[in-house]
Order: C-alpha cells, then structure tokens, then sequence
C-alpha cells in the first residue's frame, strides 16, 4: 500500500534485513562490497545543485510518513524542507540548545551522544529525529520492539553514555522502574515524550530530577511532527503545550467556530511561514488542502487552560465536518 502510493524507485536497506520489496523497485544494500566502494570514490562535500538535480527550494519534499489509519486508509503525507527547517529552527532555542549546553557542563572535553540521540524512534517522529540529527554530535536508533527488555536497554543506554532520548510515555514509565534514573549511574540530561498522553504520575516522578530537561511533544502526522510543546519544569500538571514557532494552534468547536477559554474543543494548527505540508502522496484528494478536522470515532479535545497553554482533555465522539 505504501509503495503503491509514494511510487518509490529504489529500496535502501542492509544485507541482514529480509525485505522482498514489490516488483519493479530497486533494492540496495549499503553494507554491501560494491556499494561500500562505490561510497568510498565519492566525494566528502556537500551534494551540490547540479547533483541533485536542481536547487533545493523549501517546497521540495523532504520525505514521505504515512498515517496510522485510525481515520480511514493511511495517507502519505509530503513534507518539506522548509517546513522540517521550521521544526529544527523551533526546537534549537529551546530544547536542542539548551541540552547541548547542559551536557557540555556536565562532560566537558567529552565526545559524548548529545541531543538528541533517541535509543528508540518510535515511527511516528521520524521528522523530530532527522531535525535532532542536524543538533546531534552522535547518534544512536534503534527501531527494534524490546518487549519486556526495559533493563537491557537501560544497560545499554548506561554503557553508551547516551544523554537524550525520544520516546512514548508509557515505554519511559519501564525503563524508570528499571533503574534509567537510578543515582550514581549515567543520567540522559534530555527526555522528549511524545506519540501518547504522558500520565500525571510519570509527568511528576520526571520533574523530581532537577538535572532532567524534559519535554512534552504533541502533533499530528500532517503538521511535520511536532505541533505544540511543554517543558515539564515550567508546567506542574500534564499540558500538551504551546504552539512551536510560526505556529498557531485553534480551538474549535464542532461547528468549526472558537470556543473561550476553559471550554473544550478540537485543535486545527496553522503554520503562519516556512510553507505547508503538501496534500497526501499518490492521493492528493485523500488529505485536504485546508486543515480541518477529519471525523472519527473517538477526537481528542484540549482547551486553553491559561493564556497560551493547551491542556488534553482525553476523548470525545463529537463528529467533525468531513472534507
């Protein structure tokens, strides 16, 4: 489904991974002898214009996610290069800087995996972990499911020495009981949660370590990632947060009119610069132009709380208009 509607040329994978991609895509192993040499004659320079074809405008795609499904068929949506670059550019003051300054205090002269370096990507936040990339001093992913494996993983972190992690709440709470923060062991200085709603008792148990950045991120697939923001220092009961920079986030009512505050009603998120996300891939009738809601079975609703500030306030059936 994914390949019949992104139309993918070529597959780049490993030789240990058993893909068998669909009739009529390429498949290249990176790991294998010819195309290690085939790397090894090239150039370390940045790609220029003339390589890759043409200049680099904002607009151009910079990769293809698809939905999860859970409103229908799962849509490809394209988002740019400019849009990505307003993600990284939002997240650099406030989260990627401050963390590389922390860790470079607690570590000085040390090479070290610096933010952020998630131990596990959860698929939903690939445009999160490629912007952190361009922050990172090291990075190390890991897509595996670790199953009951949260000790492991937290000895893995210990012997590595990785200083910032992205991952769902729920996967966070494990990897706490099993000893993540324990003292006098290395310590992530950066926690970013996302893809799920952070329970209360995580969101205080995370705030009792003085040393922790932590931050909570919230945005659907279509807005590149991240959408709104909340650092847990600054916030003593679970927000969804405030809107990243060039962002304005609305709260609606079901009849598309804004509710007032303390009211609870739907987000619809607005990029005011750095362009659009572009309509889905292969299916541009599928994703509509204008950001409205798409009904389903169960929307969650926020309200604003307090002037600026997005609080989650679980599920409801209202029905949206459909586009």
């Amino acid at each position: 489904m994914m390949c019949e509607d992104a139309a993918p040329v070529l597959l780049l994978s490993t030789g240990a991974a058993e893909i068998a991609p669909p009739a009529g895509i390429a498949r290249l192993d990176l790991d294998s002898n010819p195309a290690l040499t085939a790397l090894a004659r090239l150039p370390a320079s940045p790609l220029t214009d003339e390589e890759r074809g043409g200049a680099l405008p904002a607009d151009a795609v910079a990769y293809i996610i698809f939905t999860s499904g859970s409103t229908g068929r799962p849509k490809g949506v394209m988002n740019t290069h400019g849009a990505l670059l307003n993600l990284f550019l939002a997240h650099e003051g406030t989260i990627y800087g401050p963390a590389l300054a922390a860790v470079a205090e607690r570590y000085p002269g040390a090479a070290r995996c610096a933010p952020p370096t998630p131990i596990l990507s959860p698929s939903t936040r690939p445009g999160c972990n490629c912007s952190g990339c361009c922050a990172a001093r090291n990075c190390t992913y890991s897509t595996k499911r670790c199953g009951a494996m949260h000790t492991a993983w937290c000895r893995r972190l210990r012997r590595i020495g990785i200083d910032a992690m992205d991952l769902p709440p729920s996967f966070l709470a494990q990897m706490l009981g099993n000893g993540l923060m324990a003292p006098g062991r290395h310590q992530p200085t950066l926690i970013l949660i996302g893809g799920e709603a952070a329970p209360a008792a995580l969101w205080q148990q995370l705030r009792c370590f003085p040393a922790l950045q932590a931050h909570n991120l919230y945005g659907p697939t279509e807005y590149t990632v991240d959408t709104l923001r909340a650092a847990l220092a600054d916030n003593a009961q679970p927000v969804v947060g405030r809107p990243i920079g060039n962002t304005v986030a609305h709260v609606l009512d079901a009849r598309l009119q804004p509710v007032p505050v303390g009211v609870a009603g739907r987000t619809v998120r607005q990029r005011r610069r750095a362009g659009p996300r572009l309509p889905g891939a292969g299916r541009p009738e599928r994703i509509a132009l204008r950001r409205l809601p798409i009904r389903s079975a169960r929307q969650p609703h926020v309200s604003y709380r307090r002037p600026g500030t997005l609080e989650y306030g679980g599920s409801t059936g209202i029905p949206w208009p459909r586009r």
